[in-house]
């Protein structure tokens, strides 16, 4: 923050209040003067009341220690005085998160890609209202800024992407396509359109499968086992991970004519 505003914060003393009383008094004036009482629908509305205290009040007045205008003394201090940056300061939290093998790191249900060299190790993540930064842990350099984007949805730099797909992805395929002929299908042509990134949906729809077999869930295909029946519900809510070429030959699988 001191950065973004061009400012150098002086500390005090311990126990010497009267090095700063002025700052600390300032803020219990004005919550004691102009807001008291008052409640605000946002912060413009707050803004705006006391632009017009401080223009008709506040300046006029005469400070009680000094006993000069308090307008006066500001426009003596006005030229050793910076303009204020074009944008507020973005506030932003900190987390620890885990590169994955499909180069991405999860953040609030949503998922943004890291540069490769640092899968399977933790990074740190600055998490703003409208970006993200991801941080090296051992150089403290950013090494990938993204635009915010909703649950469910990535943001990917194709320099990213891992040259090679992942073996966690071909024991995904393994462990679903166990499941029947329908989920095999399923599982290969995800990772042959989607390489890296069907480590996501292969471990959702494994962790599903697993969950369906254990409770024997029934569907309206009677002819299939409850993984596959699952799968065929699973492609239907999420054919938009595969493309247009290889759908029919999805849905030729799971629903034979």
């Amino acid at each position: 923050m001191l950065a973004h505003y061009g400012v150098i914060a002086i500390p005090c003393r311990p126990y010497a209040p009267d090095l700063k009383g002025k700052v600390d008094s300032a803020v219990g004036h004005t919550q004691a003067t102009a807001l008291k009482g008052r409640r605000f629908e946002n912060i413009e509305e707050q803004n705006e009341l006391l632009m017009r205290w401080n223009e008709r009040w506040a300046f006029t007045r005469i400070h009680g220690t000094t006993k000069r205008q308090v307008r006066e003394m500001f426009e003596q201090e006005r030229p050793a005085l910076s303009p204020l940056p074009p944008t507020r300061f973005e506030y932003y939290r900190i987390v620890d998160r885990r590169v994955h093998g499909d180069a991405h790191v999860e953040v609030d249900g949503a998922y943004y890609s890291a540069p490769p060299r640092l899968v399977g190790s933790s990074v740190i993540v600055h998490v703003g209202r409208l970006w993200l930064r991801i941080i090296d842990p051992n150089t403290k350099q950013c090494v990938r800024e993204h635009i915010t984007t909703e649950r469910g949805r990535r943001r990917t730099e194709q320099a990213d992407l891992p040259k090679q797909t992942p073996p966690q992805v071909h024991r995904l395929i393994a462990h679903v396509g166990a499941a029947g002929p329908a989920c095999k299908a399923f599982a290969q042509g995800l990772e042959a359109e989607r390489g890296a990134l069907a480590l996501r949906p292969l471990f959702g729809l494994a962790i599903s499968l697993s969950a369906t077999a254990a409770n024997g869930s029934s569907a309206s295909a009677p002819s299939r086992s409850p993984p596959e029946r699952y799968a065929c519900v699973f492609c239907a809510k999420h054919s938009m991970l595969v493309s247009v070429a290889f759908r029919p030959s999805v849905h030729e699988v799971l629903w034979p004519r």
